[in-house]
């Protein structure tokens, strides 16, 4: 599936800052920022299912499933069956949460 997915500036920036204090932590110059679909279903932690940001320090083991847009590097780590959440939609940044609109 064609996914038609971007990121908001105010999620960009807040990923970039996460990404800027892991390289920090752990010392690796490689770490590319993942989109992934927390399931509360699956989570019982969680009260609401909702975009989430994890992290990829080797480039080669995801280098397929890398997007480049407008420069900001990510991969949207989703199985198959929850690209329809992410089509059409932006990631926004807002009240120290990502939000899908």
């Amino acid at each position: 599936m064609n996914i038609e997915f971007s990121i908001a500036p105010s999620a960009r920036q807040r990923i970039e800052f996460l990404v800027d204090e892991l390289r920090g932590r752990i010392s690796k110059s490689d770490v590319i920022p993942a989109v992934v679909w927390i399931d509360a279903k699956l989570n019982y932690a969680i009260k609401a299912s909702g975009p989430a940001i994890a992290f990829y320090d080797n480039r080669d083991t995801i280098a397929d499933g890398i997007s480049v847009v407008d420069g900001f590097e990510f991969v949207l780590a989703v199985p198959s069956e929850n690209e329809t959440i992410f089509d059409g939609k932006v990631l926004h940044y807002i009240n120290e949460a990502f939000v899908l609109k």
